[in-house]
């Protein structure tokens, strides 16, 4: 009897080990914020949604864009009219403390960007090859238009002074 006695206490003491433990592990769950719920993370947020892009006053193309992977990334989807396409993913480095976006489009070009948001402004930046010579791409994205009418202009520099406008209306 002695001996079922003794495993009765085992088996309640490695109960109450184990609650101990879901215990501790539920708190330190609790104290743990959510992955990407800093302010910070949610600044391009602006950007979501389904937009007509215009170039010299003309339709260019559609761009998707979302958020994914538990609001930790923006995901672009761009459809040219000429049938250039490319996606890009934009996330929050915070221990950066900068904004990256990878660009990828259907020749094979990786455009890697680097910047952040101010002023209502999310200005991204970063050099790519242009015909075999090295060029300064800056990227700015912000809201513009009267009250109640939603419009973004995103604006690309290259350093050799070209410079190509993008309006963009949802």
């Amino acid at each position: 009897m002695n001996f079922v006695t003794g495993a009765s206490v085992c088996m309640l003491a490695a109960a109450l080990a184990a609650g101990m433990v879901h215990a501790q592990q539920t708190q330190e769950k609790q104290e743990t914020p959510k992955p990407c719920s800093s302010e910070e993370t949610h600044q391009f947020d602006f950007w979501i949604g389904k937009w007509d892009v215009h170039a010299a006053g003309k339709l260019a193309g559609k761009s998707s864009i979302e958020s994914i992977l538990n609001g930790c990334t923006i995901y672009e989807q761009y459809d040219g009219v000429n049938g250039y396409s490319g996606k890009s993913f934009n996330v929050y480095d915070a221990r950066s403390g900068k904004w990256r976006q990878f660009w990828i489009d259907k020749t094979g070009l990786l455009l890697q960007l680097e910047g952040g948001y101010a002023d209502g402004k999310m200005v991204l930046s970063g050099s790519s090859l242009l015909q075999g010579e090295e060029v300064l791409n800056r990227i700015t994205c912000f809201i513009y238009g009267p009250p109640g009418l939603t419009g973004l202009r995103r604006k690309h520099r290259l350093d050799a002074g070209f410079q190509r406008s993008a309006k963009i209306a949802a």
